[in-house]
C-alpha cells in the first residue's frame, strides 16, 4: 500500500482511501490506537468517577458510505444528510472498547457537535448501531455560536470541575476533539477522510 503522505493526485488519493477501508487496514489502525486506551482504563477500574469521553462521527459511527455517495466531497447537501441519517454502522473496534468501559463500571460520555435539535436522529442512530445507553449524551445547544473545539473543551471542563468526573481517556478523530485537553489521555482514531480544525464553527 502506498504511504498516504506520498499520494499527490486526487483520484489516486480517493483510491487510497477506498483501499484503506476495504483492505481492513483502517480497522487495524483503529485497534492499534485503542490498545493504550484499554491499558489506561484498566488502571482506573474501581474509581466511581472514572470516565471516558467519546466523539461520535468517525469515532463511534462510520459515515463512509455517505462519503462514497458524494465522492468524498463534504458539500452542504452531504453535511445536511449526515445530520438526519440514522442507519450508519458502528465502528466495531471502538464499539468493543465502549462496551468494555460500560461493562466494567466506567462512566461513558458521548460528546457530539450535533445540535440538540437533532436529538431524536442521534438517538435513533445510536440504537441502529447497537450502542448501549451512555452515562450521558451531550449535544451542542442550538444557539451556540462558538467553535466546535470551544464547545467540546467547555463540556469536558464541566465534567471535571462541576460534575466531579475524572476523564481517563478522550476518544476522538479530530483536532477539535482534543482542544485545551481536560483529559488524562487522548486517543486519536485515525481519520484520513477529512479534517475539522479547531477554528471550525
Amino acid at each position: 500500500m502506498i504511504p498516504y503522505t506520498e499520494v499527490k493526485n486526487l483520484d489516486v488519493w480517493k483510491d487510497w482511501l477506498k483501499n484503506w477501508v476495504n483492505s481492513g487496514q483502517y480497522y487495524i489502525d483503529i485497534s492499534n490506537e485503542l490498545d493504550n486506551a484499554y491499558t489506561y482504563v484498566k488502571s482506573a477500574l474501581g474509581d466511581p468517577k472514572a470516565s471516558v469521553v467519546f466523539d461520535m462521527d468517525e469515532t463511534m459511527i462510520s459515515e463512509y458510505q455517505l462519503m462514497l455517495k458524494y465522492d468524498f466531497g463534504w458539500t452542504e447537501q452531504a453535511i445536511d444528510e449526515a445530520q438526519i441519517t440514522t442507519n450508519f454502522p458502528a465502528i466495531k473496534p471502538v464499539q468493543d472498547f465502549y462496551n468494555y468501559c460500560l461493562d466494567n463500571g466506567i462512566n461513558v460520555f458521548i460528546l457530539t457537535s450535533k445540535r440538540q435539535k437533532y436529538l431524536s436522529y442521534v438517538s435513533a442512530e445510536l440504537d441502529y448501531a447497537d450502542y448501549k445507553l451512555p452515562t450521558q449524551l451531550i449535544l451542542r445547544p442550538n444557539d451556540d455560536t462558538g467553535t466546535i473545539a470551544d464547545f467540546k473543551a467547555k463540556m469536558r471542563k464541566d465534567l471535571i470541575e462541576v460534575q466531579g468526573y475524572r476523564i481517563v481517556c478522550n476518544v476522538g478523530d479530530q483536532p477539535s476533539d482534543f482542544y485545551k485537553g481536560y483529559a488524562e489521555h487522548d486517543i486519536i482514531i485515525p481519520n484520513k477522510f477529512y479534517d475539522i480544525s479547531i477554528e471550525i464553527i
